[in-house]
C-alpha cells in the first residue's frame, strides 16, 4: 500500500491523503511510462473533483478583448514578419498526429449500419432523419470532385471492380468498403495529413505537401531554408518523412528544409478510471493508460527552440488560388506580435534597472491594460513601489501570443472570452464549451451572445527579453482538465486530457486576440467539407 499527498497547483482543490495499491508490476509499468506515482495520484484527485469550469465575465469583442487591425498598417507588420522571416527566427508547428478516422465516421457509420449499402437504403434513412445517411449521399453524389478519387478508381479496377458500374447501380458497400478499410486504401487509419485534399493539373496534393507549401512562404530565412515541424504519430512517421522531403526536393530544387518531427510522450498519458474512479485494469490485470489529448502537445511545442512559432491546425489548409490572403495574415499577426514583444522587452529592460519612476510604472501598467488586455490588479494605490514594480517584472516576462479571431458562424470549438479566477483577476482565454457551467443562466447567455471564434491561427512568442527560452509548462494550468466518458474491452471508464493546447496549456501566457477574415479559416472536419468552394 502506497500512500500519496494529493498535489495541484490550483489553489481551488484541498490536499488529501489518496491511498492506492500498486503491485510490483504496476511500478514497472510506471517507470516504463516514466510516469510517477505521485503523478497518477495527482490525476486521480482530478477525476474526483470533475470536470472544472470557467467563470465567464463576458466575451471577447471587438475593441473589448479583441483587436483590429488598421489596413495602413498591414505593410508595416508584413516588413516585420519578413526581416524575422529571413534572419531564421520562424518556424510553423503543426499538429498532425490525430487519424482521419473523425473525418470519414458518418461513412463508416453508414457502412456498419446499413447492409448492403445502397441507394435505395440511404435515401429511406436520409428521409428519416439520418444524418449520416444523408451525407453518405452528398459524398456519394459528389465524389469524382475529391482529389483522392482517381486513387479510389484505380484501387477497385484492380480489385475487378468499376466505380462507374457500382454507382450506376447504386450499390455503394465496394466503394466505401476500399476507400477506408484496410483491403483498400484504409484511409480512416491514416493521419488525417496523408488524405489528399487537393487536385492541381496531373496531381494531387494532402495537407502534409500544401503546409510545406506555406511554409515556405512563411519561414523561408535568406539562405533558402524552409522551417517547419510537425507532430506525428509513430507508426506514420517514416512513411510522412518520406512523402515530405521528396515533395519538397521536386518543388524547390535548389532549397534547404530544416523539418522535425515529434511523437507525442509516453509520460504524457493519462491514467485512466472506472465508473467508480479506481483505477481501471484491463483484462490482464495492467494498468490502462491513455493518450492525454491535444495538451500533452505542450511539450512537443516546448522543445521547439525558434524565437517565434507559427501554430495551424493540419486540416486548415487551402490549395494555391486561395492562399494569398492567408499568408498576409498570418504575417500581419507575426508583425504584430513582434512590435508588442519589442515593446515589452524594452520595458523589461527598463525595470532591471529598477529606478524607475511612479509615472514611467503607470506607463507600463497602461500598456499592459491596452495592449495586453491585462486590467489594474486591485488594490494597486496601496502597493509598494516595489511591490508594482515586481508585478509588473512579472506580468510582462512570460511567453506571448497573436491569436487570429474569426466572426462566429456557428463552428464548433473554443472562442475568446473575459474569465475571472479565483483571485478575482480577469483575463483573456480562449474557452471550450465544455469549460462553461451552461447549468447557470448567465453563463449560457455570455455564450449566446458571443461574436467570435478561435480557428487556431496562433503565433507564439517564446523567448524572453533577454533570449533564452521560456519553460512553457510553467505557464499551463494543470487543473483545466477535460474528463470523457470511453470505452475499452467492453467495459466503461472515464478518461483525462490534459489542459487544451490553446486553452489550460497557454492560461498563463499573455494574448492578444486579433480579428482576421472568415475566409483565412478552411477546416476540413468531414470529408465533405472539401467540397466547399476553398477546397475545390
Amino acid at each position: 500500500m502506497f500512500q500519496f499527498k494529493k498535489w495541484i497547483l490550483s489553489a481551488k482543490i484541498p490536499a488529501e491523503i489518496i491511498m492506492i495499491t500498486f503491485t510490483p508490476e504496476d511500478i514497472t509499468q510506471l517507470e516504463q511510462q516514466n510516469i510517477t506515482p505521485d503523478e497518477v495520484a495527482r490525476q486521480l484527485a482530478l477525476f474526483r473533483r470533475g470536470n472544472p469550469k470557467l467563470k465567464l465575465t463576458r466575451p471577447c469583442t471587438l475593441n473589448d478583448g479583441i483587436l483590429q487591425i488598421p489596413a495602413d498598417q498591414i505593410a508595416r507588420y508584413t516588413e516585420l514578419a519578413t526581416s524575422a522571416r529571413l534572419q531564421g527566427s520562424l518556424i510553423k508547428f503543426i499538429p498532425a498526429s490525430g487519424a482521419a478516422s473523425r473525418m470519414f465516421r458518418f461513412l463508416l457509420n453508414t457502412l456498419n449500419s446499413i447492409n448492403p449499402l445502397s441507394r435505395q437504403k440511404l435515401i429511406i434513412e436520409s428521409k428519416k432523419g439520418d444524418s449520416d445517411a444523408t451525407n453518405c449521399l452528398k459524398f456519394i453524389d459528389n465524389i469524382s470532385n475529391f482529389a483522392f478519387y482517381p486513387t479510389l478508381r484505380e484501387k477497385l479496377r484492380q480489385q475487378g471492380l468499376s466505380i462507374d458500374s457500382l454507382l450506376d447501380s447504386g450499390n455503394y458497400t465496394e466503394i466505401v468498403d476500399v476507400l477506408l478499410n484496410p483491403n483498400g486504401l484504409d484511409y480512416s487509419a491514416l493521419p488525417k495529413g496523408m488524405i489528399p485534399f487537393h487536385t492541381y493539373e496531373g496531381s494531387q496534393r494532402t495537407p502534409f505537401q500544401e503546409h510545406i507549401i506555406q511554409a515556405n512562404h512563411l519561414t523561408k530565412d535568406d539562405n533558402k531554408t524552409t522551417h517547419i515541424h510537425f507532430t506525428v504519430a509513430l507508426n506514420h512517421r517514416d512513411n510522412i518523412r518520406e512523402s515530405i522531403e521528396q515533395f519538397f526536393t521536386e518543388q524547390f530544387l535548389d532549397e534547404k528544409l530544416d523539418i522535425t518531427y515529434t511523437i507525442q510522450r509516453p509520460s504524457t498519458d493519462t491514467i485512466a478510471v472506472d465508473v467508480d474512479l479506481n483505477l481501471f485494469r484491463d483484462d490482464e490485470r495492467k494498468l490502462l493508460f491513455r493518450p492525454g489529448g491535444h495538451g500533452a502537445l505542450l511539450d512537443n511545442l516546448n522543445e521547439i527552440n525558434s524565437d517565434i512559432i507559427l501554430i495551424q491546425n493540419i486540416d486548415n489548409i487551402v490549395p494555391d488560388a486561395k492562399r494569398a490572403i492567408v499568408l498576409t495574415w498570418k504575417r500581419v499577426l507575426t508583425g504584430y506580435l513582434i512590435e508588442l514583444q519589442n515593446q515589452i522587452n524594452a520595458f523589461l529592460h527598463d525595470l532591471d534597472n529598477n529606478n524607475l519612476d511612479e509615472s514611467q510604472l503607470q506607463t507600463i501598467l497602461n500598456f499592459a491594460r491596452d495592449n495586453l488586455s491585462c486590467p489594474e490588479p486591485s488594490g494597486w494605490d496601496q502597493k509598494t513601489k516595489k511591490e508594482r514594480h515586481d508585478y509588473l517584472h512579472n506580468l510582462l516576462n512570460r511567453p506571448l501570443r497573436v491569436c487570429g479571431m474569426v466572426e462566429n458562424t456557428g463552428q464548433p470549438g473554443g472562442g475568446p472570452y473575459w474569465v475571472v479566477d479565483e483571485n478575482g483577476r480577469e483575463s483573456i482565454q480562449i474557452v471550450e464549451k465544455s469549460q462553461m457551467d451552461l447549468s447557470d443562466p448567465n453563463q449560457q447567455n455570455i455564450l449566446e451572445t458571443s461574436t467570435h471564434f478561435n480557428p487556431v491561427d496562433i503565433v507564439a512568442g517564446v523567448k524572453n527579453y533577454k533570449g533564452e527560452k521560456f519553460n512553457l509548462l510553467e505557464f499551463r494550468d494543470r487543473s483545466l482538465v477535460f474528463i470523457a466518458e470511453k470505452s475499452h474491452q467492453g467495459r466503461k471508464l472515464k478518461a483525462l486530457e490534459r489542459p487544451g493546447l490553446w486553452n489550460g496549456a497557454m492560461a498563463g501566457w499573455n494574448s492578444v486576440f486579433v480579428e482576421v477574415p472568415a475566409e483565412t479559416f478552411n477546416p476540413v472536419k468531414t470529408v465533405n467539407d472539401l467540397l466547399t468552394p476553398a477546397h475545390q
